[in-house]
């Protein structure tokens, strides 16, 4: 089954390969990877679709308008966009090229520049904190676990070649196999997901428009690390403790090496923002919020003895003398079970003078 759909467009940068009644035209062929190609008709392999373009006059007395016609033989309808052309005359017959996916929408007229999917500019959200999810405007998109890997990896390392993210990707896969898992993983974001990419022959990249919990979180974490010491306000500070006390660990169940690494380096600037946004609640005569923040640091990082102290200053801030105590005692009998050690002269420091006739 095909369609036919055709648009005018006039003609704007003097580009090559394509000549039409003595106006010639670049047309950008990208097969289902998004790759740029020629102008070379290509046969359809494997029952994929293809679309075909044509250009022809649109004015006699115009020789800057163009007609272009769109053919599908996937039975969908593809929306046209203008195709820059050149107004310079050249000779030759009309030309045709072929358009490999039909959600790639915006054509580039020259070769490496960017290329975005077809979709809403903006309104994806990415959470990667206590398991993958993404949504559009609220409505939570399914994805193939290749698909999800893809955007996590593009979401935590941003801009990479595409050879580099298949061999991460698929690190057991010699490379033309790892390339081939690549495509199909990037045919199925741009099927379900088209505005979440952002691509170019060489490179990916997660598109700038979809929001990403674990960037805002990172925003939010060094704000409040930098602020430590300084005497001012928390900026938006129920925002700021909304974020950082939000439980869920980057990606759990997922073992990969680069989710592992990133996982490590987002618990441990998470844990060291709790604790410096407890000290600063504290200074600002919030101890309650204050013991929230410092119970959720210990909660990322169990072990940790600087978390503990937070929520023992917490504790005995507001006058909780009891539960700081129970805290201790807590902690100090996990270590005793776990690690066969003490907690740090820090602690003990804390909590001595509260603690007659139990520790010596």
């Amino acid at each position: 089954m095909a369609r036919r759909v055709s648009v005018r467009t006039k003609v704007a940068s003097p580009t090559d390969s394509l000549v039409s009644q003595g106006i010639s035209a670049r047309v950008a062929v990208l097969d289902l990877d998004g790759r740029s190609g020629g102008n070379k008709r290509k046969r359809r392999a494997n029952g994929r679709p293809f679309a075909r373009w044509a250009l022809s006059p649109a004015d006699p007395r115009d020789k800057t308008a163009v007609s272009v016609s769109v053919t599908c033989d996937c039975g969908a309808a593809i929306r046209p966009n203008p195709i820059a052309t050149s107004s310079r005359p050249r000779r030759g017959g009309p030309g045709t090229s072929r358009y490999g996916r039909k959600t790639m929408t915006r054509i580039p007229s020259q070769r490496g520049a960017r290329l975005r999917p077809d979709g809403p500019e903006g309104g994806y959200q990415l959470t990667l904190l206590g398991g993958f999810s993404l949504r559009h405007d609220g409505v939570e998109i399914e994805l193939a676990p290749s698909a999800q890997r893809l955007l996590a990896f593009l979401a935590l390392h941003r801009r990479h070649p595409r050879g580099y993210v298949a061999s991460m990707l698929w690190p057991e896969y010699p490379q033309e196999q790892a390339l081939a898992s690549l495509r199909t993983a990037l045919w199925r974001v741009r099927t379900r997901a088209a505005g979440t990419l952002s691509s170019t022959r060489h490179d990916l990249d997660l598109d700038l428009d979809v929001l990403v919990d674990v960037h805002r979180l990172a925003e939010v974490a060094n704000h409040v690390i930098d602020s430590v010491g300084e005497d001012r306000p928390l900026v938006d500070a129920y925002t700021v403790r909304g974020i950082l006390t939000a439980p869920g660990e980057l990606l759990p169940g997922w073992y990969d090496d680069w989710v592992l690494t990133e996982r490590e380096q987002t618990r441990l600037l998470h844990v060291r923002a709790l604790e410096a946004l407890a000290d600063q609640l504290l200074n600002h005569h919030r101890p309650s919020s204050a013991v929230h923040a410092a119970l959720t640091a210990t909660t990322l990082e169990p072990f940790r003895d600087s978390a503990h102290a937070a929520v023992l200053r917490a504790y005995l801030s507001e006058g909780n003398t009891t539960e700081a105590i129970r805290h201790f005692q807590h902690y100090r009998s996990m270590l005793h079970r776990e690690l066969g050690v003490e907690p740090s002269p820090a602690l003990y420091k804390l909590v001595r003078p509260h603690l007659s006739g139990i520790v010596g």
